[in-house]
């Protein structure tokens, strides 16, 4: 992308606004390989994603006592475990409404 805004600023021989790098962005997107419908890569381990799964089956929404207990056990943080279960439930929610 730092080319094409290289290219635009040189040819308005002005910097570029955050306005015209967004149009630029709309103009030329990524190519579809690079997002298109890949699996996400998550920087947790698999154990610990694997761990999070079979509870998140079984409760959507554990207790703050139950989120300790994950975080000590996938060696992760509270906040992390929080996040993902928030954003897991997230995920749920728009697959489900897009199944619709």
């Amino acid at each position: 992308m730092s080319a094409i805004y290289a290219k635009e600023s040189r040819a308005k021989q002005k910097n570029l606004t955050a306005v015209d790098r967004y149009r630029l962005r709309k103009r030329n997107p990524y190519p579809s390989g690079i997002w298109g419908g890949e699996k996400t890569i998550y920087c947790l381990r698999k154990s610990a994603r694997d761990s999070l799964t079979a509870f998140f089956e079984q409760n959507q929404y554990p207790s703050p006592v139950e989120k300790r207990r994950l975080a000590k056990s996938c060696e992760l943080s509270y906040v992390q475990i929080s996040n993902w279960f928030k954003n897991k439930r997230m995920r749920e929610k728009e697959a489900n409404r897009v199944k619709c």
